[in-house]
């Protein structure tokens, strides 16, 4: 029996992730992908996606939003 590496299981726990963030459509799965970055424990990505989103909100994010929560 071979055990995976802890890079084989990085790799599969990220391809699973993907995978799930896939059924967002874009532009709600860019902030949830920004929310999700690796090895980002300050929020930085996240922090600048919203910051991005409060200076030009995307009337089609806000859409998606309101679909996502009903």
């Amino acid at each position: 029996m071979k055990f995976k590496t802890g890079e084989e299981l990085h790799a599969e726990s990220e391809a699973d992730r993907a995978k799930a963030r896939a059924k967002y459509p874009l532009p709600l799965r860019s902030l949830v992908e920004a929310r999700e970055t690796p090895d980002d424990s300050d929020l930085v990505a996240y922090k600048r996606a919203l910051n991005e989103v409060r200076r030009s909100p995307s009337p089609e994010l806000f859409r998606q939003f309101a679909e996502w929560i009903q």
